[in-house]
């Protein structure tokens, strides 16, 4: 299992570092694809918009949305991802908390990351339901829905990191339980933008509320270098 995104302490003048937690995190690794006959793609309505990565500067963008990644202890993804239901193309940078903590290997870890919405997510609705609808799409994503509860959901317009009504960050805590797991809750933060462009990008993080000390710090960082200003 792979884990996304929680920093909102940076993100909203310090609200981002305790924003930052998730467990059973999100997995950026599409699905498999289905059988049947071939059947042709539909035309795209739209010019394909990828997440761009500079593995020198550690600097994630997309258009004029961008974040540095952090540094040790996390590692990024190589190339871009699809996130079915969620992103066209997404990139993510994890860190261990819990390392195969049960018998079937598992790995519970603090993530974040930069993602290109669907357009399923952004059509028809003004910006406080497409973070709430991208917000969803991650949680499932993650979570089985139906043994998960959320806790402490809230919504809010972010000022500052982008032009006004521009950007709306969801965070919320999703409760853990697992006997071999010693993580209580993470923190799951979903900041959606409206770009310059019309198209719609998010920043998630997500960290276990056990997190060590480097990875909250990590996080930290890289949350107060969100912007999405030209």
């Amino acid at each position: 299992m792979v884990g996304l995104p929680t920093a909102a302490a940076v993100l909203v003048g310090g609200v981002l570092l305790a924003i930052i937690t998730v467990g059973a995190i999100i997995s950026l690794i599409a699905d498999r694809p289905l059988t049947g006959p071939a059947v042709a793609p539909p035309e795209p309505t739209e010019t394909p918009l990828e997440v761009v990565y500079d593995q020198v500067t550690r600097r994630l963008s997309v258009q004029e949305l961008q974040a540095a990644m952090p540094g040790k202890p996390f590692s990024c993804d190589l190339e871009p991802r699809t996130v079915p239901g969620a992103f066209t193309s997404a990139f993510e940078c994890t860190a261990w908390v819990h390392f195969d903590f049960n018998a079937k290997h598992d790995d519970w870890v603090a993530a974040t990351g930069l993602g290109v919405l669907e357009e399923q997510l952004r059509t028809g609705q003004d910006l406080d339901a497409i973070a709430d609808a991208t917000f969803s799409a991650l949680a499932a994503q993650s979570y089985d829905l139906d043994d998960v509860t959320v806790k402490k959901k809230q919504t809010e317009r972010l000022t500052g990191v982008a032009p006004d009504g521009k950007a709306v960050l969801v965070s919320a805590e999703m409760p853990v339980s697992n006997k071999d797991l010693p993580t209580k809750y993470d923190r799951m933060l979903v900041a959606v933008f409206e770009l310059e462009s019309g198209r719609h990008a998010a920043y998630f993080a997500i960290r276990p509320n056990d997190s060590k000390t480097d990875v909250v710090e990590a996080m930290r960082i890289s949350a107060g270098t969100v912007t999405a200003r030209k």
